[in-house]
């Protein structure tokens, strides 16, 4: 274990050596800073920051912990509880996966938004979910929890966009262009004609999430396929989930009516060979 403890004297004299802590002028106990040297460090009460090396799971779990759900109903706020206290697949695990590699902040409220819950950047590495009451007041906790990954991953996404100063086409850029922003930090040369490489990011993006859903379900009678299918839900807009499923075809029309099912908690697609049943529990 290495582990390094800095004085604030010591960065006040070099602070061209630790830009990043040298500039929280008022750290809080506790406070976390990814510096350029690879060490995440924690201000202590003793009036110093110390530092441990900064491993992926060091990281998603300080993002996890940056999660704040206080504001959320009750609803909302058990799933999201409970897809952080996951054994093997919690949010942690699937940052990890997913390669995130920076500090955020990330506020969960309950306010009006376009569709269940919606993400959007606050400033720089702070962002905030918005999850809204009166939508999909029917859908399952499966659901629910669908929605809520898929916003933490959101945010994630928004986090590469202020990592590399990434410009989007709109200031507020959707899904589908933060996925490709994904596709590009993984590989640098990738672009929109090299299907490949977006595949194989759907479908880690795909394999987190649905081992997360999975487990948080704890259902294992339920074929890992409908898990699939909902995570592969959350790419519904994006062109490599066009491309993977035409439009029309049979896994496309299940995926759609299995997430559709999901949130309005009853079948969709009812005497059609794609008929989905919700699998999820209400909130009540």
């Amino acid at each position: 274990i290495v582990f390094i403890s800095l004085p604030v004297l010591v960065i006040n004299k070099v602070p061209e050596a630790y830009a990043r802590l040298s500039a929280v002028e008022y750290p809080r106990v506790g406070e976390k800073v990814l510096e350029w040297d690879g060490f995440l460090y924690t201000f202590e009460a003793n009036n110093s920051w110390t530092g441990v090396p900064a491993t992926d799971a060091i990281i998603a779990q300080t993002i996890e912990d940056n999660i704040d759900d206080s504001a959320l109903d009750p609803c909302p706020k058990e799933v999201m509880q409970q897809l952080k206290n996951t054994t093997n697949a919690d949010i942690v695990n699937v940052l990890k996966k997913l390669g995130a590699s920076s500090i955020y902040t990330v506020n969960m409220v309950m306010e009006p938004a376009a569709t269940y819950a919606e993400t959007q950047r606050i400033s720089k590495y702070n962002y905030e979910i918005r999850v809204d009451r009166d939508q999909y007041t029917n859908g399952t906790k499966l659901f629910k929890a669908t929605a809520l990954i898929h916003e933490v991953i959101h945010a994630y996404f928004l986090s590469i966009v202020d990592d590399y100063n990434y410009t989007p086409s709109t200031a507020l850029p959707n899904f589908p262009e933060l996925f490709e922003a994904y596709v590009l930090k993984t590989n640098p040369d990738s672009n929109n004609k090299q299907d490949a490489q977006h595949k194989v990011m759907a479908d880690k993006y795909v394999a987190a999430m649905a081992s997360a859903l999975q487990e948080y379900d704890a259902n294992y009678t339920i074929p890992h396929q409908v898990y699939e299918d909902l995570a592969w839900g959350g790419l519904s807009e994006t062109p490599i989930f066009a491309k993977t499923y035409p439009p029309g075809s049979f896994e496309s029309i299940r995926i759609k009516n299995r997430y559709a099912a999901e949130s309005v908690g009853f079948s969709v697609g009812s005497g059609t060979p794609q008929a989905q049943t919700p699998i999820g529990k209400p909130c009540n």
